[in-house]
């Protein structure tokens, strides 16, 4: 059994889909788990110990073209679509998964074939959930799934790096804000969160931004 996963697109997403491969895994044991993911989302997978191949997503023409060629000699029986979007739907059946598993969003149905309905209840509940309700589908189950953990692992090196930032540092609480994100609408005021590092500081603790290069600008 090969399975073509597609990744959420933003971290955060990715995140909370880290425990469909495990799930995968438990329905077919023997499965090969390929992630195909935007190139910001590839290092959440790289240490997924449930995942066999991360397979970045081409960005242009030229490029997509031949990646859908190499998508296609993969020969892969499933197709697993998290993102909504129709252009996620589009390639998993332009590369020739054999099923094709996802929710019936975007007049997309007809790229797949098992479609969840995105029902008010989906959108509203858990996005975690709503992952695993693919997963679980995609096996033969119901869409009554149970919480997992989420699954994050790095290696040595990124410990041994973290060991050495913070070696030198006083014993005071560390707490990490992320106030960035690509959608406004995801974002909280930057006011608040000076407000917020201010008291948290007024209570003895250290803290520190965390995000990309682009949060930086």
């Amino acid at each position: 059994m090969k399975i073509l996963l597609r990744s959420p697109n933003w971290v955060g997403d990715a995140i909370m889909a880290t425990p469909v491969p495990r799930l995968l895994r438990q329905t077919w044991p023997a499965c090969r788990i390929h992630v195909l993911a935007k190139p910001w989302t590839a290092p959440v997978w790289e240490q997924h110990p449930d995942v066999e191949k991360i397979i970045p997503l081409a960005q242009g023409r030229a490029a997509g073209g031949a990646q859908l060629r190499e998508l296609r000699g993969e020969k892969y029986d499933l197709g697993l679509v998290l993102p909504n979007s129709f252009s996620a739907a589009w390639l998993t059946f332009r590369a020739g998964c054999r099923e094709r598993v996802g929710y019936a969003t975007e007049h997309r149905g007809w790229l797949l074939t098992r479609r969840l309905p995105w029902s008010r209840a989906v959108r509203e509940g858990a996005r975690p959930q709503a992952y695993l309700r693919l997963a679980q589908a995609a096996g033969g189950g119901g869409t009554e799934v149970q919480e997992r953990p989420f699954i994050l692992q790095v290696t040595p090196a990124e410990l041994a790096h973290a060991a050495e930032l913070m070696g030198n540092m006083d014993r005071r609480p560390w707490v990490g804000l992320a106030p960035g994100s690509v959608a406004s609408s995801r974002r909280w005021p930057a006011e608040r969160f000076a407000r917020l590092a201010d008291r948290l500081r007024q209570n003895g603790c250290r803290v520190v931004l965390v995000g990309s290069g682009a949060d930086a600008q």
